[in-house]
């Protein structure tokens, strides 16, 4: 196995799921790590379980379709943790907004939005945010995400039209390190 010891982490969607299961790993593994979800009590649920484990948590219970909040939200947790190395942008899906789930033809323009931002808007920006804070380190980084294939099955189950949005942020998010990659600096998408 290979060692994260030191590194800090931050996962989005880490209360429960694959997020939960990443977040711990990494402990495991010797990483500090940032949980950020909107469920407050599961993400104290896996803080609790790092904790045990030895290693640092913190929590930010927040929705992550506000941008703006997921942005301020990754310049916190590289502050309290004291660097980032690693963003992975697992929170996403659907909304509870009507019109979210269903036809295309039946969707709203508010859910439509909605949707963007949650899967596409803020892991774009949140990894925009967490580049910026990884080169400012000189030491580099990694950003993950979930790459079209698996957005576009969370898609297939809401308005279908999220899956056009998911090679957008699968690769942009590649090229978002690119002028960082002196750094060190790097970006993957899961398929």
């Amino acid at each position: 196995m290979f060692s994260f010891e030191g590194k800090k982490a931050l996962v989005t969607g880490g209360g429960r799921g694959i997020g939960r299961a990443i977040a711990l790993a990494f402990a495991r593994q010797g990483a500090d790590v940032a949980l950020a979800a909107r469920s407050r009590s599961e993400l104290e649920s896996v803080a609790v379980e790092i904790r045990s484990i030895g290693r640092k948590a913190v929590v930010y219970a927040l929705d992550l379709a506000n941008t703006d909040r997921a942005v301020n939200m990754v310049n916190t947790a590289a502050g309290e943790l004291g660097s980032l190395d690693i963003l992975v942008n697992n929170a996403g899906g659907i909304t509870d907004v009507p019109g979210s789930v269903g036809p295309l033809a039946e969707t709203t323009l508010e859910a439509f939005d909605a949707m963007y931002a949650l899967n596409v808007r803020t892991p774009l920006f949140a990894a925009v945010a967490a580049c910026r804070v990884m080169s400012s380190q000189g030491n580099g980084g990694a950003i993950l995400g979930w790459g079209p294939k698996i957005s576009g099955q969370i898609a297939l189950r809401s308005i279908r039209s999220t899956g056009s949005g998911c090679p957008t942020t699968s690769r942009a998010q590649r090229c978002i390190c690119a002028p960082t990659r002196p750094a060190g600096s790097r970006a993957t998408s899961f398929t």
